[in-house]
């Protein structure tokens, strides 16, 4: 396979989420947002190698799909939760999660702004790694395996292995969040292409073939662990808690619709065509129930007083 030492970073970087996004003053990250939000009408000029992996694999029968979502819940439940750490739970501010709103709508290689955030390599590259090798022993990785990974890898920080989950699946499904990615390799055009195709080779799909769009994959997955970010971090990391968050919340939970019917349908067409809105809910789900899951201990502690 392309690529299977884990790369090791040449510099210090910042390494823990939200750290790495509270570099800004609120009245900075607003601009950020802005910038981000007017990108999705008036996008830069930019590679489409997405384009080129849907040619590849986009209308192939997915070699596996994710179990339905009651299941992919009780996996959450049963699997994915006893590996959180609980006390491991940022409180973050106004500014941060502003900044991460820019990060989470828009890609960052066209937000210069948001280009002073990095996120080490190493730490993208060890999740890719692992969860392709799962992938080759036991078959596509469903949400739940691939939330498992990131969270052995992160000690147990569900803030830090979903930012981890968010930034290498859409890395890995679009490539243009280069500027934030600490030490990435000079990869070739072919060699990205390659990175690429072996990601979504990986993934479990959301939706079967026939409805005459691309499978989109890798697309979905992002997709998928954008909404799960945003739920968490709006909904249970907000060091206050407000009718700002709320609304925010509750935008991110019918974002993708919102994208495709006024991004996609009014500013531009996708270039390539796929329905996220399978992903989406999944995303929402999953966010829900972790919410669900690190309220519990709370609940239990208030109970027993």
């Amino acid at each position: 396979m392309f690529i299977m030492a884990i790369y090791e970073p040449l510099c210090e970087i910042s390494t823990h989420f939200p750290e790495l996004l509270g570099m800004d003053s609120l009245a900075g990250s607003f601009r950020s947002l802005g910038r981000a939000a007017y990108t999705l009408y008036v996008s830069p000029e930019h590679e489409h190698l997405h384009v080129d992996v849907a040619k590849l694999t986009g209308y192939d029968p997915p070699l596996s799909l994710q179990p339905n979502l009651d299941a992919t819940l009780d996996m959450i439940a049963d699997n994915v939760m006893p590996l959180v750490d609980v006390a491991k739970q940022p409180e973050l501010d106004s500014a941060t999660l502003v900044r991460l709103s820019g990060i989470l709508i828009q890609f960052t290689d066209y937000v210069p702004s948001l280009h002073s955030i990095q996120t080490p390599y190493s730490k993208v590259a060890g999740l890719q790694q692992e969860i392709q090798r799962r992938a080759r022993e036991a078959g596509p990785q469903t949400l739940a395996d691939q939330l498992e990974v990131a969270l052995q890898q992160s000690d147990g920080d569900i803030a830090e292995a979903l930012w981890q989950l968010f930034i290498t699946s859409r890395l890995h499904a679009r490539w243009l969040d280069d500027a934030i990615i600490g030490d990435l390799p000079r990869y070739s055009r072919d060699e990205k292409l390659v990175l690429m195709k072996e990601w979504h080779d990986s993934l479990a799909a959301f939706k079967e073939r026939g409805d005459g769009l691309s499978q989109d994959i890798g697309g979905d997955t992002y997709y998928a662990w954008t909404h799960a970010l945003a739920k968490v971090a709006l909904t249970q990391l907000p060091a206050e808690r407000s009718v700002a968050t709320r609304v925010g919340a509750s935008v991110f939970h019918g974002g993708t619709q919102i994208m495709h019917t006024l991004v996609h349908k009014i500013a531009h067409p996708q270039s390539v065509q796929s329905n996220h809105s399978v992903a989406a809910g999944y995303g929402n789900a999953v966010g829900a129930a972790l919410v669900h899951g690190l309220q519990q201990p709370q609940a239990h502690a208030s109970a027993v007083l």
